[in-house]
């Protein structure tokens, strides 16, 4: 999948692994942030610039940094279902036993 059409469905938000996957080395993504084209908003995850940064974006940055064994959980999980709750401060992932991805500011 290219690049292009995979931050279009994902709201901007890209993980090192889907770009390597659709041809980009770790070079080619350092140089993205280093030019300002990306952001880097978790390790490994980044953000096309020219796509906002909306809650969605956040919320989608969070789940692709905890990883596959993981879910949004809790009120941001409401909140992606579309229930009616308010984007929360805090958003909260469930991960596997095993799989501990560290803390990060804004998500427990």
């Amino acid at each position: 999948m290219r690049i292009e059409s995979l931050l279009r469905r994902q709201d901007g938000i890209i993980t090192l692994r889907q770009a390597c996957a659709a041809g980009l080395s770790p070079r080619g993504v350092r140089h993205r942030v280093a030019g300002g084209r990306w952001q880097r908003l978790h390790p490994r995850v980044y953000r096309a610039v020219d796509h906002e940064l909306t809650d969605r974006a956040r919320l989608r940055a969070v789940a692709l940094w905890a990883g596959r064994r993981a879910a949004v959980s809790g009120l941001a999980a409401a909140w992606w279902h579309g229930l009616p709750v308010k984007f929360p401060g805090e958003l909260e992932v469930t991960v596997a036993r095993d799989r501990q991805p560290g803390a990060r500011p804004g998500v427990r």
